[in-house]
């Protein structure tokens, strides 16, 4: 909702014009923001609106205009700061000195996500394509996504199957491991900052992110998500890596198999009891509910320590196995290597034009929807695996079998009933070669095959007018 400056009248956010007094609302519900048509870079990028703003910057859809395609570009502009022209002034909250400090290190990240994105490119990962310094603050680019934040997609879709949610797991535990490989957190995962492309899920808004090395003790204006940070989040000098993230990260597939908010950590230190998964909806298996609740608990050391072992809990709990005991590990962080980025800037895929975009949610992005994808009935599980052999061993079951009654009764030559008999034999050896993977109905068929078999030969059914 936009408020009008002049008449205070509520608008939609979609509007540009008052619909009282007529004002232009554009810029209104930011109004420190760069505005439209503003250049950067000397005049590489061109703003074309405000995406959305957080607790650490602005984010702005942008042109590159030597390329001629959409990027989405963020500024580094933490909450309450304000604006001397283009100029981004601090809040009164830090000292200069603590904002030019915090400067540093919005670039310093943004430059190792661009090294990781452009060197080591991984589709479940945003990429970063350009960072620079203007304005008196710091930019980075990255690069414009078609389609659905997961937060959207729970909320107007309602919660997804297991598979569905495990296959986002899967890709989203990938991205991870590269991030934390490098000695980076993120720090602000949630359903909004997870985007649902044509090439699958993708971690994005890395405006939040920081060295490993930087959080332990450092004085930092921290935005907090409740439901996904995790306690140790909510102080400045507490013991931080890669289990903070991976708290938010199974908070947030909590909330895509149930469609319910996680309850915030600092309400469960009063005592608020977290529901399971499971408990929140029936149809979770318990084994993957299991596994998300060792990663949501309170004590760090009580969670998996790292993405990996996340991983192999989550690959037990898919294939039934007993998931290994959770063990505190004290693992060194390796240092971070910054690389600037190059002065241009490889060209990112082609975008395709949006066609009627909706809104946008908090991370900046561009939606259209894609569901994900998986083999996922409506009840979300896996659909079962049919019997071993199919159909058509049973029907070639009944074709011996009308062999051998014609050829028994005249119908047809008795050498069908012969032809059936040494058929029904055949296949009776063959669903016995199929013993351990086949059903119980298929067992019951063959004991009375083989029973009939020992009949045969110990003479208590004659079967000699076959032959005869």
């Amino acid at each position: 909702m936009i408020i009008c400056p002049y008449c205070a009248t509520s608008n939609d956010d979609n509007v540009t014009v008052c619909k009282t007094c007529g004002a232009s609302l554009d810029g209104a519900q930011y109004p420190t923001a760069l505005r439209p048509g503003t250049l950067l870079q000397n005049g590489k990028y061109k703003l074309e609106k405000v995406l959305g703003q957080g607790g650490f910057g602005i984010t702005y859809k942008a042109q590159n205009i030597a390329l001629g395609i959409p990027v989405v570009v963020k500024e580094y502009h933490p909450s309450g700061s304000s604006r001397v022209g283009t100029s981004v002034r601090p809040p009164g909250t830090l000292s200069q000195a603590e904002f030019e400090d915090a400067r540093v290190r919005f670039a310093d990240e943004a430059r190792v996500v661009a090294k990781l994105t452009l060197t080591n490119p991984n589709p479940h990962i945003v990429r970063v394509y350009d960072v620079f310094t203007e304005n008196d603050s710091e930019y980075y680019t990255m690069e414009f996504l078609e389609g659905k934040s997961l937060q959207s997609l729970v909320e107007k879709g309602g919660p997804l199957g297991e598979v569905a949610v495990l296959e986002i797991a899967q890709q989203i535990t990938s991205a991870l491991d590269i991030v934390h490989g490098a000695g980076l957190l993120h720090r602000d995962i949630k359903p909004d900052n997870i985007m649902m492309v044509q090439r699958g899920a993708v971690l994005i808004d890395f405006g939040s992110a920081r060295l490993i090395a930087n959080t332990a003790g450092a004085k930092m204006s921290i935005t907090i998500t409740p439901g996904y940070a995790p306690l140790e989040q909510y102080a400045s000098n507490a013991r931080r890596g890669p289990f903070t993230d991976i708290y938010a990260f199974a908070g947030t597939l909590v909330f895509a198999l149930t469609g319910k908010e996680p309850i915030p950590a600092t309400d469960r230190a009063s005592g608020v009891s977290q529901p399971s998964a499971r408990d929140l909806n029936p149809k979770v298996s318990k084994a993957f509910s299991d596994v998300l609740e060792r990663a949501m608990r309170m004590r760090v050391d009580e969670r998996p320590q790292s993405v990996e072992e996340l991983s192999q809990l989550l690959e037990a709990a898919t294939k039934g196995g007993k998931p290994p005991k959770s063990q505190p590990v004290s693992r060194p962080t390796p240092p971070p290597t910054y690389v600037s980025p190059p002065a241009t800037p490889p060209p990112p895929p082609q975008a395709k034009a949006a066609q009627n975009i909706p809104r946008t949610a908090p991370g900046g992005q561009i939606f259209q929807p894609v569901v994900p994808t998986g083999n996922v009935n409506p009840g979300g599980q896996p659909a079962p695996a049919k019997p071993a052999g199919g159909d058509w061993l049973w029907l070639l079951y009944l074709v011996c079998g009308g062999l051998i009654v014609a050829g028994q009764f005249g119908v047809a030559p008795r050498v069908a009933a012969v032809i059936g008999f040494y058929g029904a034999v055949l296949l009776t050896a063959y669903l016995a070669l199929q013993w351990l993977i086949g059903t119980w109905f298929g067992r019951i068929v063959l004991l009375a095959a083989l029973g009939l078999a020992f009949a045969v030969y110990f003479r208590v059914i004659d079967l000699s007018a076959f032959f005869g």
